[in-house]
């Protein structure tokens, strides 16, 4: 059964495409609102997310293909389309982790959701376990970068930590030289 799972995620079927394809246009969704809409305001934002991923968990929870591993998984991304920070979100990905503790992904999105509740080197470690399982994961990467250049300490400390955070940037840019996200966290560095 494990090895199954392991392959639904190097070759995923079309109904987790569908779900990552539908937590992207409400990612999409977050970044453009604001931009696009006739009615820009907090309270109209707040009420269409919460509409979209609401729609988003309820297809989550009716799709019985799922394996339970990825189930958690994507209820724990699209609860961390949410702003703030969810406990759900924290405690789904928890779950996924403890399923399959080898899927880097899951540790990644766990990392950005212990970030939200202020939890810098809790996701840092999320970002680090990521990393052990899949060294060449962009989004570890530069969420680790991220972690280095937000920690705090003395001036050399600090100092190290921006190197670090420098460097783990410039692998992510390498990895990808196209991604936005990267470019952005290698300039944020500099």
């Amino acid at each position: 059964m494990e090895s199954q799972e392991k392959t639904d995620i190097e070759q995923p079927p079309d109904f987790l495409k569908s779900f990552e394809s539908q937590i992207e246009e409400i990612n999409d969704f977050k970044c453009s609102f604001y931009i696009t809409s006739s009615t820009p305001t907090e309270a109209c934002f707040n009420a269409e997310l919460e509409n979209k991923v609401s729609d988003l968990l309820s297809s989550i929870k009716k799709c019985p293909e799922l394996p339970k591993y990825l189930q958690a998984y994507l209820l724990g991304k699209a609860l961390n389309l949410y702003p703030k920070y969810v406990k759900e979100c924290e405690e789904q990905l928890t779950r996924c982790i403890r399923l399959n503790p080898s899927f880097p992904q899951a540790l990644n999105e766990l990392g950005e959701c212990v970030w939200k509740r202020s939890d810098i080197n809790g996701a840092k470690k999320c970002f680090l376990a990521g990393l052990k399982l899949n060294k060449d994961d962009k989004a570890c990467l530069r969420n680790l970068s991220m972690a280095y250049r937000h920690l705090g300490g003395e001036n050399g400390e600090r100092l190290k930590n921006c190197a670090e955070s420098l460097e783990l940037a410039k692998r992510a840019v390498e990895l990808d030289p196209d991604d936005g996200m990267s470019l952005c966290a290698c300039w944020d560095t500099i």
